[in-house]
């Protein structure tokens, strides 16, 4: 709890450490080996695990609103003429004013994080929350070596699922490497088409470096990589350029959509169930069953 609290100024490090948090107490939930002290009479090993969880996918947005409310505070000092009085301590301590409640962000202090955890909870919206998180490196191997797993893991997937009126739900599930899908015509990639398109934009960069994703789904940055050279547009504008700009487009789909049923069968078997949504209408089931009804 200490290293959440101390680490909450440093967005990466606050990442990791939550991210490490809520797969401990993952862990100690189904492990007698070792367990971590919680409020067992409100916030179960779950609600952490949940709680810990998306605080590590959040933490990015609150630290840049607070990055653009230090650098207001910054020109606003600079403005006033008061540059000479603002010390570093200070405009750590004004940077957030005291009536500004930013959502996800640890507080001063470890006696206060039980507190703080139940009021999320609380202030939950009414629609569901489902995080996801891809672990992999070194922290893929400490969990092979607190479970005693001898079979290589490429990496595992953290899913909890948040909703005001339940029990979170959390889950770790062993992931396998996704293979490039050779099927139908993914196998006849079209080189083809490729010269067909010249793109002005330059070459792709890919948003996140590398990570874990390349290992276990190559082929996802594969089809983005594909994705973007064919968003230019054809050298000549004519008839045949545009079917065969759309015939590439349709193939990119294609194989984005084999990708996807492939990773979801693979890596959630059974445990898709987790992403469903809540009925938006508990009446509609009867009403379409009742209109089934009276139209046979």
């Amino acid at each position: 709890m200490l290293a959440v609290v101390l680490s909450r100024e440093v967005p990466i490090l606050f990442q990791k450490v939550s991210r490490l948090l809520a797969s401990l107490y993952l862990l100690s939930s189904s492990s007698a080996e070792f367990s971590f002290e919680y409020d067992g009479n409100e916030l179960s090993a779950s609600h952490w695990v949940s709680f810990f969880h998306q605080a590590s996918l959040g933490t990015h947005i609150s630290y840049h609103f607070i990055s653009s409310l230090s650098g207001k505070h910054i020109s606003r000092c600079l403005s006033d003429k008061e540059v000479t009085e603002c010390t570093e301590a200070t405009c750590s301590s004004c940077m957030v004013p005291e009536d500004l409640d930013l959502p996800r962000l640890a507080p001063d202090r470890t006696e206060d994080l039980v507190q703080f955890a139940k009021e999320f909870f609380i202030n939950l919206p009414s629609s569901t929350i489902i995080c996801i998180s891809l672990l992999g490196g070194g922290l893929n191997q400490l969990l092979q070596e607190l479970m005693h797993i001898r079979s290589p893991v490429c990496a595992w997937v953290l899913i909890s699922r948040l909703n005001p009126e339940s029990q979170p739900v959390a889950t770790l599930l062993p992931v396998d490497s996704i293979l490039e899908d050779m099927s139908d015509d993914s196998a006849n990639r079209s080189s083809t088409g490729a010269t067909q398109v010249e793109s002005f934009k330059g070459p792709w960069l890919c948003p996140w470096g590398a990570t874990v994703v390349d290992e276990v789904a190559p082929e996802f940055k594969s089809i983005l990589e594909e994705s973007y050279a064919s968003s230019s547009t054809p050298r000549e504008d004519t008839t045949e350029s545009r079917c065969l700009w759309w015939k590439k487009r349709k193939k990119l789909d294609h194989r984005l959509g084999i990708f996807l049923r492939n990773l979801e069968a693979s890596w959630l078997g059974p445990w898709r169930c987790l992403l469903l949504g809540e009925w938006s209408n508990y009446k509609l089931p009867d009403s379409v069953h009742r209109k089934l009804v009276n139209n046979l």
